[in-house]
Order: structure tokens, then C-alpha cells, then sequence
């Protein structure tokens, strides 16, 4: 939905745009701006305009999917990394999201590995830079095997 603020997209235009518009994501707070209140209690005024599926994103904390109208939202856990540059984060993870997807991962794997794209992002001091699939693997497998 964009970066919280004025460039952010409004109702009126996620409404213009649905037919176009497959994935709407954005973090905790953007969400909040949006509905003036949690992605979780104002989900239905946002679902009586668009029925693609969203993702809420919650830092640490992982994030949420809401697949379609009606149906259940999926909790995605988040990685515990050290935050040392939260810079580029969304970006990585929507890079991550993409090539996950692109490469066949269900909407639920695909969030798994973005989520580990975006821990990694953040626990290096490059940024998006730091990351590489050697390391994305890593993260998941421990997860995994923990």
C-alpha cells in the first residue's frame, strides 16, 4: 500500500485499482493509517473493496496472510535476528516474496522464505545487499529443525 504517509494508496484508489492489483501488502502500521484501527478489527471494510489476498506485515513478529474474503488469516512466525539495519527490509522482503513465487512456492512458503529475506536484510549492515540465498536456506532450516 505504500510507505505510511501521504504517498500512501487510499481506499478510493485500492477500489480503482483492484481488477489490477492481485497482492495488497503492507506493515502493521500502514494498515492502521488505512483503517484507523487494527489490520485485524477494520479487516472488513478493506475485504468490502478488495478481494485479492493481503499481507500484513509484522516485523519480528512475522506476519499475517488474508487470503481472501471470509476466510481464515494464516499467521506466518518471524525469524529472531539482531536488528542492525531496517533499511530496505520491505523491499527485500517483496523481492524475496516474488522470486519465491515465481520459482513455484505456495503463498505460504513464499511468505516463509520473504520472511527470512527481510530477517536477514535487517541483521546485516548492508541492508538488502547482505543478503544471499546460501544464508535465506540457513535461516529456514534452522527454523525448521529447531
Amino acid at each position: 500500500i505504500g510507505q505510511a504517509g501521504p504517498e500512501m494508496l487510499s481506499f478510493d484508489e485500492i477500489s480503482d485499482l483492484r481488477g489490477g492489483i492481485d497482492v495488497l501488502i503492507g506493515n502493521a502500521y500502514e494498515f492502521e493509517l488505512l483503517l484507523g484501527e487494527s489490520y485485524k478489527t477494520g479487516r472488513r471494510q478493506l475485504r468490502g473493496i478488495f478481494e485479492g489476498t493481503v499481507i500484513v506485515k509484522l516485523g519480528a513478529d512475522g506476519l499475517l496472510i488474508d487470503p481472501n474474503p471470509g476466510g481464515d488469516l494464516i499467521s506466518i512466525t518471524g525469524f529472531p535476528v539482531l536488528s542492525v539495519n531496517p533499511i530496505g527490509a520491505g523491499d527485500a522482503f517483496g523481492g524475496g516474496l516474488m522470486a519465491a513465487l515465481s520459482h513455484g512456492l505456495s503463498l505460504i512458503e513464499a511468505c516463509e522464505f520473504a520472511n527470512a529475506v527481510g530477517a536477514l536484510s535487517v541483521s546485516t549492515p548492508k541492508g538488502p545487499e547482505g543478503v544471499n540465498r546460501e544464508d535465506v536456506t540457513s535461516i529456514l532450516k534452522s527454523v525448521k529443525t529447531a
